[in-house]
């Protein structure tokens, strides 16, 4: 994954909608990135929009926001933690934003749809998410999977890395980053 002062590698994403696509040179010599990777089958990313959200609020305005949607970590087929009683009394009880009944995408329209309902689930379609393709090829160049955070500044250079996900994300890490950033920028 690129550490910090590493030159961040350029990608180009498309909406779930296909209506925008995104490429990180577009905001070369403009704005920072956040660049946030997740998907709703991942508690730990599910729950962390709540606090993105209120980030991208206060600084959608000098930051770019990019969510990077990959491959489910815990679909129905593969790797589910709704087979868990205790992950389904837990998520029953605290109302739980991960979903617990997507299976793994195999077709690009088919995360595409996936990615669309977590667009508004989970970010109310107001924080930017694009898809990663389906062979993940962002993900790999990021690490991304299965949640992940950095900032990127404008001249494409990775300025923070919170590790890898899920231990390492921490939307509060990112605001911090975020502030760091800003303050440095205008010494």
């Amino acid at each position: 994954s690129p550490e910090k002062g590493d030159k961040a590698s350029e990608f180009e994403l498309s909406d779930p909608y296909g209506e925008k696509t995104v490429r990180l040179s577009d905001f070369k010599g403009q704005r920072p990135v956040a660049l946030i990777f997740g998907a709703h089958t991942c508690p730990v990313f599910s729950e962390g929009t709540v606090r993105l959200k209120d980030i991208y609020d206060i600084y959608k305005n000098r930051i770019e926001f990019i969510v990077v949607y990959g491959a489910e970590p815990h679909p129905t087929d593969e790797w589910w933690l709704g087979e868990s009683k205790t992950f389904r009394f837990f998520h029953n009880l605290l109302g739980s934003r991960a979903a617990v009944d997507i299976k793994q995408p195999t077709t690009q329209e088919e995360r595409n749809a996936v990615a669309a309902r977590a667009n508004t689930q989970l970010l109310n379609v107001e924080m930017p998410l694009y898809v990663d393709t389906i062979d993940n090829k962002v993900n790999t160049a990021y690490t991304g999977m299965p949640t992940r955070i950095y900032l990127i500044d404008e001249n494409g250079s990775v300025v923070f890395n919170q590790g890898i996900g899920p231990i390492s994300f921490h939307p509060d890490g990112l605001e911090n980053a975020i502030e760091n950033y800003l303050a440095s920028a205008k010494n």
